[in-house]
């Protein structure tokens, strides 16, 4: 398993820097995948349902899925960034 991290300040070109390199990552053979975290609230249409008691919201299609969980008013993730 390989596992790149990149790391910056906002607004420091993360995303023009990972644009081009996934698809080089992906030209060598490699599973590309991203985990985007923000110490700011965000929202993917699942208010309404988390409000009603959801602890997990998924939307998919036929084309991808996302799944969103609670996890606490203050709390950080399972994982450190």
């Amino acid at each position: 398993m390989e596992i790149l991290g990149i790391v910056c300040r906002q607004n420091s070109g993360k995303t023009t820097l990972i644009t081009p390199l996934i698809p080089a990552l992906k030209a060598l053979g490699l599973r590309v995948s991203k985990v985007k975290h923000s110490h700011h609230g965000f929202e993917i249409d699942t208010f309404r349902h988390r409000e009603s008691g959801a602890e997990k919201v998924m939307f998919a299609s036929s084309q991808r899925w996302v799944l969103m969980r609670e996890i606490g008013e203050g709390a950080e993730p399972p994982w450190r960034i």
